[in-house]
Formats: structure tokens, sequence, C-alpha cells
């Protein structure tokens, strides 16, 4: 009886799973978004005050654009095989290999959110060179985090629609 049990909670899980509506992945093109929630560590650095919660972002942080296009994949003398004995090897580290030559999608911001784009591997998973990742969601839901190198850091969430 007790394995019985258990069988018709698996059946039932994998029912509820396979019924929720799932979004088809985003597509190459353009997106309006509206952050719903940021919070963040800030500090000052003049007077050593730190901050821990809720943020109020600037309009243009708060509803911004953004865009999806391929990436000029492999293109350039960074992403040739490196020859024995050369130490002047741009690509040297993965994560430099991955972002010049292998990564295929590439995130812009509007003016005003976020200064370098984000690349990644396909529509819902995006990076920048150093200190930020942006989640897309099949639903277009969104979650940013990111850091400003003084010391500051923000997650937000939101939501996308297409242009």
């Amino acid at each position: 009886m007790s394995a019985l049990l258990g069988l018709a909670r698996s059946v039932a899980l994998a029912c509820l799973f396979s019924s929720t509506a799932v979004g088809a992945n985003p597509s190459l093109g353009s997106y309006s978004c509206t952050a719903e929630r940021a919070v963040g560590l800030q500090g000052d650095g003049a007077n050593g005050q730190r901050y821990g919660g809720r943020i109020e972002l600037r309009a243009a942080e708060k509803h911004f654009g953004l865009s999806l296009g391929r990436t000029e994949v492999g293109q350039g003398r960074r992403c040739k095989p490196r020859q024995p004995g050369n130490r002047d090897d741009p690509a040297s580290d993965e994560y430099s290999l991955w972002w010049f030559c292998r990564a295929t999608t590439e995130l812009t911001f509007s003016g005003g959110k976020y200064e370098p784009s984000l690349r990644g591997d396909d529509t819902n998973i995006f990076r920048d060179r150093l200190s930020g990742w942006f989640h897309l969601a099949d639903d277009l839901r969104y979650v940013f985090a990111y850091t400003d190198f003084a010391g500051n850091f923000f997650l937000e969430e939101g939501r996308c629609e297409t242009d």
C-alpha cells in the first residue's frame, strides 16, 4: 500500500508539472521591460555608511528596452588556435575564449540601464565580462544581478514584453 501511495504521489507531481503552461523561448528581437522589485547593498564611500534593502530605481532603469541579437562568433585573431610559445594570447583563459569565440547571442540594454552588453549561449541566460548576469525566462520574466565595483550589489526582477 505504501508503494502505491508513493507511485500515486509521483504521478500527481508529474501531471502537475506537465500541465503548467510553458511559453516558447525568447526569440531574437526587441523587448520593453519593467523592473518590479530591486534590492541591494549600497554604500557611501565618503562616510562609510552601508545600506541593505529595497532600492528605488531611476525611470531609465525601471522602464527600459533590450535587444537580443546574434554575435559574430569566432571572428578575429583571438579565436585562432594558440601557437606554441606565444605568450601574447588574448583568449588564454577559458572565459575570454567563450566571450570572444563561442557565445552566440548578445543582449544590449537601452541607454541609462547598464553599460556593457551581455552574452549568452542561448536566449535565456546572459552574462557580462566581469560583474553581471541576466536570466530571461520563457514567460519573459527576468532576474538581473550586477555589481558596480564600488562595493554595491543589486538584484532586480521584473517582466518584459515583445515590441
